[in-house]
């Protein structure tokens, strides 16, 4: 039962991190910089 609640715990870490990130890379004009960050955290 306690793999549920690590699922969670990681998604939600994950989901605000990779936003942040997103929107730092966003205005730049670097797309695939954008992909690397995303298979890294991944």
């Amino acid at each position: 039962m306690p793999a549920s609640p690590k699922s969670v715990i990681i998604r939600i870490f994950i989901i605000p991190e990779c936003q942040t990130y997103s929107l730092a890379i966003y205005p730049m004009p670097n797309t695939l910089k954008q992909s690397d960050l995303l298979n890294s955290f991944l």
